[in-house]
């Protein structure tokens, strides 16, 4: 067969049992221990210290010609014949078993343990877990930072990995949940599941009528230790879907009687709001205040000839940005009131 070009595949020792046996030197040092007395007995047998061994050279030979290791063999045979002694032979043989022991008592624990292999372990341990991150798409309408009913959203979250309790030279995946609240209030933490191996994991869903609010929420490992904080995944906004058109041209003018010809106003002024459109019609109000989406309030309904004109004073409590959409009889006015409060 052929092969095609590319990478070396990585090696997976996931499914190898890489447990080493202890190789049972214990064992080993009792059977030499138990073996020594017959092999001691059978050197005592073999060797006769009475026997003297002849210094000359074997007939025709000469002293250059013999081969080094015979002369040794020959030397330390005359030396056992006229020095043996047996014992400072069990003496010795008893040292050498001591020190055998000793050693094998000095081998530390770790060296049974399984060892790291090549081929789970990069060039240096991670100087730490990686950077993670979280972007919120709208699947529905790409590029736009706020939802309607209906919409598709993603949650796309990177580096969701930890260092290996057991292994300091291996990042591992982990367990995610999110914590989500809307206008302010927790919802129900929701499991996302687990990263994949290089760290990534996404959450996807559709946002539904009963989800329009404000939120915010965060991302964090599993069991989490914090219920307030996480991967921050920002602030967005649910908006309510937009009415139909009305059948009457709907306008709205707010007026400042404290100020008249100014648009901005201050603790204290006075407003006068005019409402034009659909006669004898409920009027809603979807504000945002600040950045922060609230809930659409009724304000009144519109007369017979479709006229709503209420007023009143600002407080400290108004003080800050609004940003104001209205409907009359469910028909959706085409602009937005926008103004100030200091």
């Amino acid at each position: 067969m052929q092969f095609a070009p590319g990478p070396i595949p990585t090696i997976d020792a996931s499914g190898s049992d890489l447990t080493i046996d202890n190789p049972g030197f214990t064992d080993l040092v009792q059977q030499s221990l138990n073996d020594l007395p017959s092999l001691e007995g059978s050197l005592d047998v073999l060797i006769d210290p009475m026997t003297l061994f002849a210094d000359e050279l074997p007939d025709g030979g000469e002293l250059a010609g013999v081969d080094p290791v015979t002369l040794f063999a020959d030397g330390l045979g005359e030396q056992l014949a006229n020095n043996f002694d047996s014992g400072q032979m069990d003496q010795a043989a008893a040292i050498t078993d001591k020190d055998f022991l000793d050693t094998y008592e000095l081998i530390p624990g770790e060296a049974w343990g399984s060892p790291i292999l090549p081929w789970d372990a990069p060039a240096a341990p991670p100087s730490g877990a990686p950077i993670q991150a979280v972007t919120l798409r709208n699947l529905s309408n790409p590029g736009a930072t706020d939802f309607l009913p209906g919409d598709s959203f993603s949650f796309d979250l990177t580096g969701m990995m930890q260092i290996n309790p057991q292994n300091p030279y291996q990042l591992e995946s982990i367990r995610v949940y999110a914590n989500f609240t809307k206008n302010g209030y927790t919802q129900e933490p929701v499991g996302v599941g687990i990263s994949d191996a290089n760290g990534n994991i996404s959450y996807q869903g559709q946002w539904t009528g009963n989800d329009v609010g404000t939120w915010t929420g965060f991302f964090a490992q599993y069991p989490y230790p914090s219920a307030t904080s996480g991967l921050d995944a920002g602030v967005w906004n649910v908006r309510p879907p937009p009415p139909p058109p009305s059948p009457n041209p709907i306008s709205v003018t707010l007026v400042n009687p404290s100020h008249p010809g100014e648009s901005a106003f201050s603790v204290g002024d006075a407003y006068q709001l005019i409402v034009r459109g659909v006669p004898n019609a409920d009027v809603q109000i979807a504000a945002t205040f600040n950045g922060a989406q609230l809930p659409p309030v009724s304000i009144g309904s519109t007369d017979a000839t479709g006229l709503l004109n209420t007023s009143g004073v600002f407080t400290a409590a108004h003080v800050g940005n609004w940003s104001e959409s209205y409907t009359v009889g469910g028909f959706a006015w085409d602009g937005t009131l926008t103004f100030s409060i200091s």
